[in-house]
């Protein structure tokens, strides 16, 4: 006989927590879904799931009909999707932790091949101009602050005049021709800058393709980090190579590490260090490896990429010193007594920089805690998260760097001491200390250990949820409760519950 079990409307802690328990980790576990008033609808005999209103839903018998709140809970059930009506389609066309968009209203916008009002006039407007000619501050009755209320213009008239840049009170105002100049006092725009200006309004003054010209200029004004990559995008293979070696010679020098080793080449990456060549064509080989996991798994549209136009240079350093010099003169900050590497993906030249567990030498089977390339490929992860979106909580980049390396050695001292620290912390309280983790209010090395943790559950109980939510969590801690309302229909009690419970099974001797 099957047995039964309560639904999550039982109030008892733990068997309210266990029941999210079976939710979250899939078919396993027995857990039958409510029946009756489902975002998607399954077939018990076919295991796939359909749109209500599709014709195969229609067609099913009460006895082999289920209904999921979400679709993350019908997937973790290991249900597939319907060919025919498609509901996974329709559901991840809508981001999975925020609001569906509002549609823009419709404008006239610019061919792609035309100067840019988001690269070439929008930065130059929020910087010099918005601060004084805004919605709330109008000087001369002049607002700025969306594309639609510049080109209405100021009390005094339109000063856009689209294919006339002559006529064009604005930019006659930024050359000096119209008084008063703008921007007012000494501050005047570079020469290059106003002719970008012209040539948009010469081209017609329209807006991108697909921006809002209701949106803030703040949003449609593309980003200083953003105008820096597509100006490394424009270089030549040979002026990119150029420029990284020039950096890295500097970079070497401040290092006090001699001269600069010949580079190993990959795709994405470009190893310096006194590596035997075996290792250093390894070690490249592993990171590229690494960066076809990372690059869809953080890639969200309309964000940051996680790696540039430039490939990333790796340093890797013998001796300590060398290694700590680098981080005082290159991250200008004290390395930590116990650190041994570092990722800086956000910088103009990205770049990882490791101590080499052995030595310069041959890899051997010396006891280490980790190799050369767990490092590089823990912090290139890290890296890669904090690059996506500067908002990234700091649990979801150390517990990715972890988890993500952990593949290479899922056997070494490092992970198994992130999973004794984590039952550490079950122990000293499990529900404080995984609400502080994700709060990133714990020290790095237990911020660390718990984010591993909680990637590993999710990977191991739902791999189907563990891209969405990865992806979701880049934009800050504050989207955990919708995230995880979307994907497992459960709030946040209920999935730190589900987690501890996951944690004390699997790691009842911190292996």
């Amino acid at each position: 006989m099957r047995r039964r079990l309560p639904t999550l409307a039982i109030s008892i802690p733990s068997i309210a927590a266990a029941l999210v328990f079976l939710l979250i980790t899939g078919p396993s576990s027995g857990l039958r879904a409510q029946t009756g008033g489902g975002l998607v609808v399954g077939s018990k005999n076919s295991k796939v799931y359909h749109e209500p209103d599709c014709s195969s839903a229609r067609r099913l018998t009460p006895s082999n009909r289920l209904s999921f709140p979400t679709l993350g809970a019908a997937e973790a059930a290991g249900f597939r999707s319907c060919r025919t009506c498609k509901p996974n389609q329709i559901i991840r066309n809508v981001s999975l932790f925020s609001p569906e968009p509002a549609p823009a209203p419709a404008a006239v916008q610019a061919p792609d091949d035309a100067p840019k009002f988001s690269t070439d006039v929008a930065p130059v407007l929020v910087a010099n101009c918005i601060r004084c000619h805004n919605a709330e501050d109008r000087r001369g009755g002049f607002d700025l602050s969306t594309f639609r209320a510049l080109m209405t213009g100021a009390e005094s008239g339109a000063v856009i005049e689209a294919r006339n840049p002559d006529a064009s009170e604005l930019l006659l105002r930024v050359k000096g021709e119209s008084t008063p100049k703008m921007p007012p006092g000494n501050t005047n725009l570079a020469p290059e800058t106003i002719a970008r200006i012209e040539a948009w309004i010469a081209a017609g003054a329209l807006l991108d393709a697909g921006a809002n010209p209701g949106a803030p200029l703040t949003e449609v004004a593309v980003s200083p980090d953003q105008l820096r990559a597509a100006a490394l995008a424009r270089l030549s293979p040979e002026e990119r190579r150029q420029r990284l070696t020039e950096t890295a010679t500097l970079r070497w020098a401040q290092a006090g590490a001699g001269e600069l080793p010949e580079p190993t080449a990959g795709k994405r990456f470009l190893l310096f260090g006194g590596l035997p060549e075996s290792r250093s064509n390894a070690t490249v080989k592993t990171l590229d490896k690494a960066a076809e996991t990372i690059q869809p798994m953080l890639t969200r549209p309309g964000q940051t990429a996680p790696f540039g136009p430039l490939q990333v240079s790796v340093y890797v350093f013998t001796d300590r010193n060398h290694y700590a010099e680098f981080v005082r003169t290159v991250a200008r900050q004290e390395p930590l007594d116990s650190e041994q590497g570092r990722a800086d993906l956000r910088d103009e030249t990205p770049y990882l920089v490791a101590l080499d567990p052995f030595g310069g030498g041959e890899a051997s089977d010396a006891a280490v805690d980790r190799s050369l390339d767990f490092l590089l490929v823990e912090q290139l992860a890290a890296g890669a998260v904090a690059r996506s979106d500067a908002n990234a909580p700091q649990w979801l980049a150390l517990g990715y760097g972890a988890f993500l390396a952990s593949k290479l050695e899922p056997r070494s001292p490092y992970v198994a001491r992130l999973r004794t620290a984590t039952v550490r912390a079950s122990q000293l309280g499990w529900t404080t200390k995984s609400a502080e983790a994700l709060g990133d209010q714990l020290p790095p090395d237990d911020t660390r250990a718990l984010g591993f943790s909680l990637l590993e559950w999710l990977s191991t109980a739902n791999p189907r949820a563990f891209g969405p939510f990865v992806r979701g969590m880049l934009g800050g801690k504050q989207q955990l409760d919708a995230g995880v309302q979307q994907l497992f229909g459960v709030d946040r009690n209920q999935f730190l519950a589900a987690w501890g419970q996951w944690v004390m099974a699997r790691y009842p001797r911190g292996r």
